[in-house]
């Protein structure tokens, strides 16, 4: 063999390791793209599916906050206020007697009925707390007999008929709101960190 036939060898030799080098490289550098851009795909797949989560929640809480807890709220905290106000129509004269029966008429009796509608209305979002629901069902019935015995003429309280006020419901509906609000505020929390912190591009 001559040198320059050795010399072609060695260059074709060469030329052939380095194209199964290069065409190597080219395959595990597409099989390691191709292993990125899944991973890529899946930290976005699960980037957005935590952001949905969140946005989820935040939107049942939104609902159940602004559209039953606030105003319930709301509602119980102005019969608190004012409700002493009531207490006039027990007094022995009767122009305090008609003003505490007026102001059972003109806010407690229709505050109460306000309150039922929210209840009515947005009672869907109530949750799953069994101390909400049960306060609610003495509230219904207080309220119930409370306006069946105004309907007759009868001027005594609910608890003449066993359903005095529900003594509980105004803390576990402050207590519930309370104890959603924090929820939601750590949601949003969560939620910014997260849009701080996205997947990878």
């Amino acid at each position: 063999m001559t040198f320059e036939e050795q010399l072609i060898i060695t260059l074709v030799d060469k030329l052939a390791i380095g194209a199964l080098i290069l065409i190597g490289g080219l395959v595990v550098g597409y099989w390691l793209n191709r292993r990125l851009e899944e991973f890529k795909g899946k930290q976005a797949a699960a980037f957005q599916i935590a952001k949905d989560t969140l946005e989820l929640k935040q939107k049942i809480l939104e609902k159940q906050l602004s559209e039953f807890y606030r105003p319930l709220l709301l509602r119980l905290e102005a019969d608190n206020a004012i409700w002493t106000h009531m207490l006039d129509k027990y007094r022995d004269d009767s122009t305090t007697q008609k003003f505490g029966f007026a102001f059972e008429e003109t806010f407690i009796l229709p505050n109460h009925d306000r309150i039922m509608e929210v209840i009515e209305h947005h009672g869907h979002l109530v949750g799953d707390d069994p101390n909400v629901v049960e306060e609610i069902n003495n509230y219904t019935q207080h309220v119930a007999v409370y306006r069946a015995l105004r309907a007759t003429d009868d001027k005594r309280d609910p608890v003449a008929k066993g359903l005095g006020w529900p003594e509980n419901f105004y803390p576990v509906i402050r207590d519930r709101t309370a104890a959603l609000q924090a929820e939601y505020d750590s949601l949003l929390k969560e939620y910014d960190s997260l849009l701080k912190h996205p997947s990878p591009k």
